[in-house]
């Protein structure tokens, strides 16, 4: 028989890591209270995702974002001056922001000064007992008042299902109606000489098959001539059951025409919830009927990484302000 494991206790549990789990981390621990984030994944970053390819890197979730409200434009000021970060134009005046060395440098950066980043730790069971919150995994229970939800919201209504925690209808309804589109992205690596015209951003447009090409060593993600390409998210739904082996011969073929010749090394990463496809009113949903429970993430915030930074962001001075529903 196992030892019971001894609960970790904490003020917020915080499931994922993504930028709007982060942002919510960090505006709560600012203010004193206790937080522990938990990540199934093996680094932070959620879509911004950073993979090693040999020596190089390729960005195989979000390859860059736009900065438009002031209260995010502050946000990356040290993103920028701590050189994690830089502006990237990619063409046509449009100035970026991309992670150095790769989009996974922020999210680090952001993790940095938590001091309860628990990795690798799977939560199998999240349910509701005496006005708590109890999420336990293989060899893990944390106890807590209060949790922030920033998964896909699929794997978010999976994991409130794990505990039987019941959703009161106008919930249930919002989060069922989320939908996300998919994607593929191919990790490239090159001979040494190739490179992508500058600024190293290719787009097509009504292309059967393809999104963009990026050459990640001319945007500053790698040291050596990697690229991702990215399908668009219609092959993608159509033909996620195919095997890795024939959607990567597809896309390779279909971008053979803007290589310089045939790749040395690839893998191929499947996104089943790459982009909000249908989302929700943002900046978040926090539950009835249940201790302080926030849905936040992208979905609640049009898409885009500014919308989920800000909404983990509002989640967390709305808890800290008392996470009352209105």
């Amino acid at each position: 028989m196992q030892p019971e494991t001894t609960p970790t206790a904490a003020d917020v549990l915080i499931v994922g890591t993504g930028i709007a789990a982060l942002a919510a981390a960090e505006r709560l621990h600012s203010a004193g209270k206790s937080v522990v984030l938990v990540d199934k994944a093996r680094g932070v970053g959620g879509r911004m995702a950073t993979r090693r390819l040999s020596e190089g890197n390729c960005d195989h979730g979000v390859p860059s974002f736009r900065v438009e409200g002031e209260d995010f434009r502050h946000a990356t000021h040290p993103w920028l001056k701590e050189g994690v970060a830089k502006t990237w134009t990619r063409g046509a005046g449009i100035a970026d922001i991309v992670g150095t060395p790769g989009m996974t440098a922020i999210a680090k950066a952001m993790a940095r000064p938590l001091p309860s980043v628990h990795l690798d730790a799977k939560i199998d069971k999240l349910s509701v007992h005496d006005n708590h919150w109890t999420a336990e995994g293989v060899g893990r229970r944390y106890v807590t008042r209060s949790v922030l939800l920033s998964p896909p919201v699929p794997q978010t209504l999976a994991l409130l299902d794990t505990g039987s925690v019941g959703l009161v209808l106008s919930d249930s309804a919002t989060l069922q109606a989320i939908r996300y589109w998919p994607t593929f992205v191919v990790l490239a690596r090159f001979a040494c000489d190739y490179a992508l015209p500058a600024p190293g951003w290719v787009s097509f447009e009504k292309h059967a098959k393809l999104l963009t090409i990026v050459d990640d060593r001319r945007k500053g993600a790698s040291p050596i001539a990697t690229a991702t390409i990215r399908s668009t998210a219609d092959y993608a739904e159509k033909h996620f059951e195919k095997s890795d082996e024939a959607v990567l011969a597809e896309l390779l073929a279909a971008a053979a025409p803007h290589l310089s010749g045939p790749p040395v090394e690839t893998e191929i990463h499947r996104w089943r919830f790459a982009t909000v496809r249908e989302g929700a009113a943002p900046p978040w949903l926090l539950l009835k009927g249940t201790p302080p429970a926030y849905c936040i993430g992208d979905a609640f915030g049009g898409g885009s990484i500014e919308g989920a930074w800000r909404s983990g962001r509002a989640a967390a001075e709305h808890l800290l302000a008392g996470g009352h529903s209105s």
